[in-house]
Parts: structure tokens; sequence; C-alpha cells
């Protein structure tokens, strides 16, 4: 089997290892992190790519969004935490979450604020939806989209202006993070590579999307991207959009699958 194999649902539920499930059609930093960390570690994993009206996978999973991550008979995983746990017990040789305790809290009290619920990704979110759905779909966006996405964010009106401050809070914590890691001579968030380098990386391309030639995804996602990388400009640190582009020259290939 290659590293990373893509196939459909019955051929997954039916083999054995790392089975993984993903979004299709857009770049979901969830989905995209996990299937980076897996490959980075050389963990081999089937993949299934899954829409959100695929009964089939949510029959299988008992999940209705994704990644989820089946092993074995385990219980499936669906959070970052739960998925990077796993990869970190399948290959312990080579961590990606920092060894010194100190080092180790910071690194996933990061990983919270930037994958969690109140988090980037999530805030982010929450700013395309109402820019939607105060506009009427003109902004933002589809229509359609923003109303089953504001269901699973808890959209609430007028949220948006709470949602685009924690945007710039957290881009603050994690622009100073990088920064003062490279002041030491690092290339990381940390000493080392660790998972939060491949969860900022796979965040930034919901905030600045990579073309189309390496990251082909759904129209109706990439019109609410590039209106909040619109919407955020200036505030997008610069030294995140590099720090995603050295690890997909050197960690994460291109093109993405979508």
């Amino acid at each position: 089997m290659a590293l990373l194999e893509f196939v459909d649902v019955e051929t997954a539920r039916n083999a054995g290892g790392v089975r993984l499930v993903m979004l299709a059609g857009v770049p979901s930093p969830w989905s995209q992190a996990a299937k980076a960390i897996f490959e980075y570690k050389g963990i081999p994993a089937r993949a299934v790519l899954m829409n959100s009206k695929d009964e089939a996978v949510q029959r299988w999973t008992g999940i209705t969004n994704a990644p989820v991550v089946m092993f074995e008979k385990e219980t499936p995983r669906s959070g970052w935490a739960e998925i990077l746990s796993l990869a970190e017990r399948l290959r312990p040789d080579m961590p990606l979450i920092p060894a010194a305790p100190q080092r180790r809290v910071l690194h996933q009290g990061l990983c919270v604020e930037a994958l969690g619920e109140d988090g980037l990704a999530w805030n982010g979110r929450l700013m395309t939806i109402e820019a939607s759905l105060q506009t009427d779909g003109a902004e933002g966006f589809p229509l359609q989209v923003a109303r089953y996405l504001g269901k699973r964010y808890g959209y609430t009106a007028g949220c948006g202006v709470r949602a685009r401050a924690r945007v710039l809070e957290v881009f603050e914590v994690l622009r100073a993070q990088l920064e003062a890691a490279r002041a030491s001579g690092g290339h990381y968030f940390f000493r080392e590579l660790s998972a939060l380098d491949f969860y900022v990386a796979a965040l930034m391309n919901i905030f600045v999307p990579l073309p189309d030639e390496v990251c082909p995804m759904h129209p109706l996602a990439r019109v609410g991207f590039e209106w909040l990388h619109r919407a955020l400009g200036d505030a997008v640190p610069a030294s995140l959009v590099q720090h995603r582009d050295a690890m997909h020259a050197t960690h994460i290939g291109l093109p993405i699958q979508l």
C-alpha cells in the first residue's frame, strides 16, 4: 500500500490499520493537518474523501463531520488532540509534541487557540458566516453555505465583531511565538518541528488561499476564503504566510488533494 492511498468507503471499512476520513473539496485545516502529520511520520493510511451529505461514511464512523480517524477496532477519533495522540503513539520516534513539560503545555495551549472551539479557524468561519447573512450572500460564503455552517458554529447575530477581535488576538499570539523562536535561531514555532507547525500551515490556507493550481478547492469555498482574505488584509501576519509556504516546501506536498 502507498503511504497514503485514497479509497472508497467500503474498501476503508473492510481494511485494518489507519483509515482517515477527510473533507472533500475544501482545504479544511483539521483534515489537511491530520493528513500531513500521518504522512510526515510515515504512517500508512487509507483516506476517504467525504462531503456533508455522505451518509455511507457517516453510518460507518458514527460521526457527521471530518476528519475522522479509524484505527483497527478502536473508538473513532475526530478531535485534533485525539488524532495527534494516536499519531504520537504509532510513531513515537518522530515526536511532534515538545517533551519538556512547560513547552509541551505551551504547545498544546497554542494548538487550542489555533484549532479549538472559539479559536482562530472557528472565528474566521464566524466572520465569513456573518458577512454572508448580513448581505444576503453578497459577501462571505454563498448564502446556503453560510446557513449550514452557522448552525455548526453557533452563529448569533452580531458575533462578527468579537470573532474578528479573536482572530487578530490569536494571530498576534502565534506571530510572537514564531518570531521569538526565529530570533533564537529556529525555523519553527518551537526549537524543533511540532504539530503546531502543521496546524498553522493548514490554517493559513483559509486566510490566504493558495491558487487553484495547487489547491483546487470547491468554488463556493474559495468565494468565502477569498472574502476573508480581503476582509483581514494586512492584519494577516506576513510571517505566518511565509511559514506556511516554507512548510509546503519542506514537509507538506503540493498540490493539495481535495
